[in-house]
């Protein structure tokens, strides 16, 4: 097969212009079309590795093709290896993934077009639909990535014989109307019309003889009443666990889109496939649930590869940077493997909390307090206060306003920036296998400094036993720092009870106030986790904010605390896991990176 060199959007636009899209007459309907291969097909089919070399142009990379062969076999006339039913590509980030999966849909269209009578190969009635779906996490992804991809790589597709687009003027297909008897008879054929609002929608491809391709999200379902024969899971690992794999988790595989869409694709035909495609977001995204689970079941492939393994452009020395800052982030996003600590365990090198302390600063509060349930009563040694050409930022966490009942309390802090000298952690630089040296030599010259985070006050609030938190205590303690010790706040973030009415209440007065939840935003975190792992959050000893760090998990991408904890139950008298400290410092966290570091240097005490 000869390879040409060709332009495939100046092809499909003579196309349009000769008329070639569309109707053929009566005289010339055959004309430039071959007679059928045999009686299963009307083309002898293309392998998927000749398809994507002379077809589109665009080779799959090994692993890729790996996988495909996989799906497909080597014998194109057998449409596929039926081997297996489900196939799950576990690959890192930076994978081709979107791509790769826009290729196999063009493919099976292809496959199907060159079948005589696709319906009845698929053991269907002549009359039923044929329906391809792409599922993806969100609209957005299903309409700018796969369907781009998807309609560009169909749009490129040139039969090599030619020149011209394949699917322009090798894929024809019946026209027919109702005569006056009410029989559907066919008048003429057609090729597909590959102009926009044509065979080409904004969400779905006809391909003719009842074949649709569709581009569709987990968010609004548009599975219901199409006769599925392939669905592809993008990105399955940020999907809602719940709704993709129901609640029953690993058991209930039926009871979830996941497995109700799996139970109709494979009920349909033996040729019927369902595809997954994610790196890993965490240890119980999807798909890493779907990837344990295949480890039991005969008719489920699985590749798990890291992002370097399947692209070839792509080193492992070319996240270093990435590996530094988060390296079990890294280790899912890239690897898609877990690191050997615990398994949702969110700062897994948990001996960060203690690593973090600043052993030569003194907690500001008289007494070394770290909770308290009168906040106006609290003192402060002399050194604590506002520096010249700082700005500072709060944030305050809450749950309820019976902050006791259930152990439940709130976090405030009181942060801004400066500029500090990363430090190397030796231990977790081991888990990168790329050496101290390498990093040392990239970020770590003798002058090298990066904008990292002063915590000035950090402690628990709880409330009375049967009453609650006064909130005009919290804002009156805001305009106490600001007016009497001098501390330039600028931003104010609140999260919980009545925010809202404190939010206006500081607007009022003047501050940049607003809403900042840490639970709905995962930046904070991630903010936190990635300064906290270069040493750039500099804080004094605070017990409770060390144990709640330890302790902190990932519950399905959420960052949450365990429901009970020994620790917590040992010093506090309360079992209940908490995390208030911790989130009130992811929140002034991310504030403070928006603020400038002043202008010039500062004693810090």
């Amino acid at each position: 097969m000869k390879k040409k060199k060709i332009n495939s959007r100046e092809n499909i636009k003579d196309l349009f212009i000769n008329g070639l899209a569309d109707s053929f007459s009566d005289e010339g309907k055959n004309k430039n079309l071959n007679t059928d291969y045999n009686e299963v097909w009307r083309y002898k089919p293309a392998s998927s590795e000749d398809f994507f070399k002379y077809f589109v142009q665009e080779p799959l990379w090994k692993k890729q093709q790996e996988f495909c062969d996989v799906i497909f076999g080597k014998d194109p006339l057998c449409f596929r290896d039926i081997t297996y039913d489900t196939f799950l590509a576990f690959w890192g980030k930076g994978s081709g993934k979107d791509r790769t999966i826009s290729k196999i849909f063009t493919y099976i269209a292809y496959l199907l077009c060159c079948l005589k009578e696709p319906q009845v190969f698929f053991g269907l009635a002549p009359d039923s639909p044929l329906d391809l779906l792409n599922v993806a996490s969100t609209g957005d992804q299903a309409k700018d990535v796969f369907f781009m991809n998807f309609k560009a790589l169909v749009r490129r597709t040139i039969d090599p014989d030619s020149g011209l687009n394949w699917f322009a003027t090798k894929n024809y297909f019946p026209i027919t109307e109702v005569n006056e008897m009410g029989e559907s008879v066919v008048v003429s054929n057609r090729c597909m019309d590959l102009r926009e609002e044509k065979d080409i929608q904004k969400r779905s491809i006809y391909f003719g003889n009842l074949i649709t391709a569709y581009s569709g999200n987990s968010r609004t379902y548009q599975g219901e009443g199409k006769n599925l024969i392939a669905v592809a899971f993008d990105e399955l690992g940020a999907f809602d666990p719940i709704k993709a794999l129901g609640s029953g988790g690993v058991q209930a595989k039926n009871s979830d889109l996941f497995g109700s869409l799996h139970s109709t694709v494979t009920s349909r035909s033996a040729y019927g496939l369902v595809m997954a495609f994610s790196y890993k977001y965490n240890e119980n995204c999807p798909m890493s649930i779907v990837y344990e689970r295949s480890k039991k079941e005969r008719k489920t492939y699985a590749m798990r590869s890291a992002t370097w393994q399947v692209n070839p452009n792509k080193k492992k020395q070319d996240f270093s940077e990435d590996y530094l800052k988060n390296p079990e982030a890294s280790m899912m996003r890239y690897e898609c493997k877990s690191t050997g600590y615990s398994l949702n365990r969110f700062f897994r090198r948990s001996y960060i909390a203690e690593d973090g302390i600043n052993y030569e600063r003194e907690n500001p509060i008289v007494g070394d307090k770290i909770t308290t349930n009168q906040i106006s009563l609290l003192k402060f040694k002399p050194f604590f206060k506002g520096k010249e050409g700082c700005s500072y930022t709060v944030h305050i966490d809450g749950a309820k306003g019976k902050v006791f009942e259930g152990g439940d309390a709130a976090g405030f802090t009181l942060a801004h920036p400066v500029l500090m000298k990363p430090k190397i952690d030796e231990r977790a630089l081991k888990e990168t296998k790329l050496g101290v040296d390498f990093f040392k030599r990239k970020y770590f010259d003798e002058d090298a400094q990066a904008k990292g985070v002063y915590i000035d006050l950090f402690f628990q609030i709880t409330a009375p036993e049967g009453g609650e938190i006064a909130l005009s205590d919290l804002r009156g303690f805001i305009y106490f720092l600001k007016k009497f010790l001098k501390f330039n706040i600028r931003i104010v973030t609140v999260d919980g009870w009545q925010s809202l009415d404190t939010i206006q209440q500081l607007q009022r007065k003047g501050y940049k106030a607003d809403l900042l939840s840490v639970d709905k935003n995962p930046e904070a975190y991630d903010t936190l986790k990635e300064l906290e792992y270069q040493y750039l959050v500099d804080r004094y000893k605070n017990s409770i904010y060390e144990r709640e760090l330890s302790e902190l998990e990932d519950v399905n991408g959420r960052v949450d605390h365990p429901e009970l904890s020994h620790k917590r139950a040992m010093e506090e008298g309360v079992l209940k896991g908490s995390k208030d400290v911790s989130d009130s410092v992811a929140g002034a966290c991310i504030k403070a990176m928006e603020l400038p570091v002043a202008s010039k240097k500062v004693a810090l005490v």
